[in-house]
């Protein structure tokens, strides 16, 4: 994981974290002004059977004041215990039972009225909870998604800040190096020309004499001059201190040493002679 999506996560993390909490409070705020709501609307229903118990207590005392009335008419005629008294009385009695059912019927249509605004009050709540934790979603998710291109963006452009500083560094080292390189060149060219008869490791010891530097190609192509050497005097029969003083001498132009001059050079069984003559056949190839 790069660098730039580790701050990343590490943002989304703190603002994940930041938008769970608002949504709990933006909940619990809703929450407490609707229980409050809610309480109240409670109670008002509560409160309805005893608003409406004096209506009801009413009915029944006009219930009670005209039956009375109509006794105290039939009293004055004499006809207490007539049908027209029984027929009044009936009367009396209808109209009150029909005070009861209308009561019973607004007392019911304002509970009803009160259960439907509780009902609305808590729907409305869930819809507003449900929204305006939405736009707090909707922000984090906005502010992540544009942290996240910046950060990326910031990103890109420090790579490509990074590669351009690293090409043109290069760049800068391959123009260095070529400069040494030519000027090694250079210093082997005059040489050469100075002294054609001079050997190409004189003219690179020169070069490097001059310039405190070997190029690398140089110095492989000499040890692999120097193998092939010390392999062709191996083969024929030389030890490994005689094939590498003599490869020595040919590709360093370095003396044989006084103490392999002193060891037995591996080839006892032929003459000084013969020796010489190999070791001049070599020198041709």
């Amino acid at each position: 994981m790069a660098a730039w999506e580790k701050e990343y996560e590490k943002i989304k993390k703190q603002v994940e974290e930041s938008t769970a909490k608002k949504k709990a409070a933006v909940q619990k705020i809703i929450q407490e002004q609707t229980d409050a709501a809610a309480s109240a609307i409670e109670a008002q229903k509560k409160a309805v059977p005893s608003e409406y118990r004096r209506l009801y207590d009413a009915s029944e005392v006009q219930r009670i004041v005209d039956q009375r009335n109509i006794l105290n008419r039939m009293a004055d005629t004499g006809a207490t215990r007539s049908g027209l008294s029984d027929t009044l009385t009936t009367a009396v009695n209808l109209s009150a039972g029909n005070r009861v059912q209308a009561l019973n019927a607004q007392q019911q249509a304002a509970l009803d009225k009160l259960t439907q605004a509780l009902t609305e009050l808590q729907a409305k709540a869930r819809a507003d909870i449900a929204s305006r934790q939405a736009d707090i979603q909707s922000d984090a998710d906005k502010y992540l998604a544009d942290t996240r291109g910046a950060l990326y963006g910031a990103y890109t452009q420090a790579e490509a800040q990074k590669a351009a500083a690293e090409a043109q560094k290069a760049a800068a080292e391959i123009k260095a190096q070529k400069e040494v390189d030519d000027r090694f060149t250079s210093y082997v060219d005059s040489y050469l020309k100075t002294n054609p008869n001079a050997t190409p490791y004189q003219a690179y010891s020169y070069a490097s004499a001059v310039t405190g530097y070997m190029p690398q190609n140089v110095q492989q192509r000499l040890a692999s001059d120097w193998a092939v050497r010390y392999a062709r005097y191996r083969a024929q029969g030389l030890s490994e201190e005689w094939a590498a003083a003599y490869a020595n001498r040919d590709i360093y132009n370095m003396d044989i040493p006084a103490a392999v001059q002193g060891l037995d050079s591996g080839k006892a069984s032929q003459s000084q002679g013969e020796l010489l003559r190999r070791f001049r056949e070599l020198d041709r190839r």
